[in-house]
């Protein structure tokens, strides 16, 4: 038993000395980082294998990660400055990682030997390349967003931005960020035209209405009065091109069902007109069948309204339309009702299921009109996102 035991726990023991070879062998020297560091904390007996696994993971590692630093220094490119910070935190995190187990021997009587790279000088020489790489880029794309260039200013947003991950206050960096955030939004302006079509316009544009912050992105602003002291680059016109309600329709359509069911009973006479009786000395009876009728109302009731409201999107700065489209919805209402006259037990099953004796309402035009506006509204913020998009 003790043999088995032995050789089951070299089989494990094996096991996962491979595992840590293989993630070296492939490559995945931080795979392999963390599977040997979790071994060994807070364990007194560390097992060589790990300690190894470790050691010549974050060995090669770091030179691969220490050749690519190197080489990108080399060049002498400012805009290197960010991979170079990024190579360089992550080999302080690895190292931040083995200190704690620093010195570490194994079981075995092995001493890993780490070397580490003194990164705080390097971070900060990185963090200073960077941020003023992206100050300068950005101060130069600032002054053509304010002159109307809007694909300017989100750039210079984003070089400005980018400097916040490596300084909260660099230099007047957060206020221009912030200028350049202003410069670089879409303000439209939503208009609703004012058409008369035989009903309460000014509800179904209520209706139709929705909060322009359900709209909004970080580069669009929709408003629907205009803002004070704020510039409209785009209006977006909506307006009611069509309301169209249909008569009231109804059909009606009649049919009887007829059943043979059974009521109540004959008795059985002789030639001498006495009732038979069977051997127990019981009389004989029959059943007696009659037919029933039933006659079938059927009414159906329907009425339709089309709503189409047009969008055309202005370019307030030079004049111009960008965009255009139409968005209809209909609306059907549809009402089943069956009225029954007449026996109802000749009724079929298919009879007896559709009854409903009281017919619904027509709805007006003006509730159709406003029902169509309350379903339109989605498909018209789609089409407010994707033309600002």
């Amino acid at each position: 038993m003790r043999t088995l035991l032995f050789f089951i726990g070299l089989t494990i023991a094996l096991g996962s000395c491979k595992s840590v070879q293989k993630m070296v062998d492939k490559g995945d020297y931080d795979g392999a980082i963390a599977f040997a560091a979790k071994k060994l904390q807070g364990k007194e007996n560390k097992k060589t294998k790990y300690v190894k696994g470790l050691e010549d993971a974050f060995r090669k590692i770091t030179a691969r990660d220490m050749d690519n630093y190197l080489a990108l220094a080399s060049e002498g490119r400012e805009q290197n400055w960010d991979k170079m910070y990024n190579i360089l935190t992550r080999i302080d995190s690895r190292q931040a990682v083995i200190a704690p187990l620093i010195p570490l021997v194994s079981n075995q009587g092995y001493l890993a030997h780490f070397d580490f790279v003194e990164t705080t000088s390097l971070i900060a020489e990185a963090k200073e390349g960077a941020s003023k790489y992206h100050y300068e880029v950005g101060q130069e794309l600032i002054v053509a967003a304010r002159l109307g260039d809007k694909a300017a200013a989100r750039q210079a947003h984003h070089e400005f931005n980018t400097i916040q991950r490596y300084y909260a206050d660099y230099e007047d960096s957060r206020e221009l960020t912030n200028e350049a955030l202003y410069l670089g939004t879409n303000r439209i302006l939503v208009r609703f035209a004012d058409r008369s079509f035989g009903f309460n316009t000014t509800r179904f544009y209520d209706e139709l209405a929705f909060s322009p912050a359900e709209l909004n992105t970080r580069w669009t602003q929709f408003h629907f009065s205009p803002p004070v002291d704020m510039p409209i680059d785009y209006e977006a016109r909506l307006s009611l091109e069509r309301a169209d309600v249909s008569r009231e329709n109804q059909d009606e359509r009649y049919f009887t069902d007829t059943k043979s069911i059974q009521d109540g009973f004959d008795y059985i006479l002789d030639s001498k007109g006495n009732v038979k009786k069977d051997t127990l000395g019981n009389d004989i009876k029959e059943p007696k069948f009659i037919n029933v009728e039933a006659r079938i109302i059927e009414l159906y009731r329907h009425k339709e309204a089309l709503v189409e409201v047009s969008i055309e999107v202005i370019d307030l700065h030079n004049d111009v339309l960008v965009d255009r489209d139409r968005i209809s919805h209909n609306v059907l209402f549809e009402d089943y009702s069956c009225t029954i006259r007449g026996d109802r037990r000749a009724l079929s099953n298919e009879a007896r299921n559709k009854y409903k004796d009281r017919p619904l309402r027509f709805p007006s035009d003006s509730d159709m009109l406003f029902t169509a506006a309350n379903e339109i509204r989605d498909d018209l913020r789609t089409k407010l996102r994707r033309s600002f998009i």
